[in-house]
Parts: structure tokens; C-alpha cells; sequence
């Protein structure tokens, strides 16, 4: 009886597993090495790309975006101009309007969304297609992986005098 419990268990288990999508584990080495280029940015416009055929679409019918960013810096490769459009995807439906269910996929793609308002710069890994394009270079069903967020931060509380103040150890009696 034990050992059907276990086998059950163990089953189940592994059922559960399999379900997961696999995704490559990217070392920042290893963006830096595959990446054509990579560069320091804001993003400034988001549209849909035309040319698309949306008939039938459900909200999860996959759209091609085109985001505008201004280059900041040029860590790797060549670019030299001040804006460069970078192509990714997104759900056809948009969570609250179209469909309820839009944008919550379990094991689904990590798409990319910018509030532009809020003007946060990235380090971006990106990859030249055969188009002379470029997009993100873990690839347009995972590009969050080839963004990362830049923080801004004060070594100096003059320099921020909105902030509140620093709680250290010492300061909390």
C-alpha cells in the first residue's frame, strides 16, 4: 500500500513538472557574448507594426509592436544614431478591456510593456536579424530576459532632498 502512495505521489509530481515550460537560464556573460548589440536606453513610443492581420484575433493572438528608444549608450557593437526601434510582441487582448484573461497566460510568453511616463532606462541585449533589424536577443516569446531596468540612486541625501531618511541600524532608536 506504501509503495502504491509513493508510486501515486511520485506520478503526480512529475505530471506537475512537466507542465513548465523550458526557458534558457541567460548569464549575463553569456548576453554579453551573443549579443550583437547592447545598449543603454529609454523608451519613447510603442505602436502596433502595420501589415498585420488581425481578423479573428483572440486575446491571445500574438502582435508584432515596435518600440522607439532613445539611446543613451553604446556598450557593445555600433550604432550611431540617437533612436533605435526595436521590434516585440504582445497579446491581442488587453487585460480590463478585451478579455479578462489577457495578459495572465500560465507558462506563457514574458512579453514586455513600457510606461513611458515613468522615463526608466534599460541595458538591452539585442540581436541583428537577417532584416537588419534588431530585437531582443532572447527572442520575441521571452524578451524580458534581454532588458534590464537601471535604478537611479543618491550617494548623498543633498543631492535627493525628497527622500525620506535612511534607516540604518544606529539611526532606528
Amino acid at each position: 500500500m506504501f509503495k502504491i502512495l509513493l508510486y501515486s505521489c511520485v506520478l503526480v509530481f512529475g505530471m506537475t513538472l512537466s507542465l513548465a515550460r523550458p526557458v534558457k537560464n541567460w548569464e549575463p556573460a553569456d548576453l554579453l557574448k551573443e549579443a550583437d548589440l547592447v545598449i543603454i536606453a529609454t523608451p519613447k513610443a510603442t505602436t502596433d507594426v502595420k501589415d498585420q492581420d488581425l481578423t479573428g484575433a483572440k486575446y491571445h493572438t500574438r502582435v508584432a509592436v515596435e518600440t522607439e528608444f532613445e539611446v543613451q549608450a553604446v556598450v557593445k557593437g555600433d550604432w550611431k544614431e540617437k533612436s533605435l526601434p526595436i521590434r516585440h510582441q504582445r497579446f491581442y487582448g488587453i487585460a480590463g478591456k478585451d478579455d479578462e484573461r489577457a495578459g495572465r497566460t500560465i507558462n506563457g510568453p514574458r512579453f514586455l510593456e513600457f510606461d513611458r511616463a515613468q522615463k526608466h532606462s534599460f541595458l538591452i541585449y539585442l540581436k541583428r536579424t537577417s532584416a537588419g533589424t534588431y530585437q531582443p536577443l532572447t527572442g520575441l516569446t521571452d524578451p524580458g530576459y534581454s532588458f534590464f531596468p537601471l535604478e537611479t540612486f543618491y550617494h548623498s541625501r543633498e543631492l535627493n532632498k525628497v527622500a525620506e531618511p535612511v534607516i540604518t541600524p544606529a539611526t532606528r532608536e
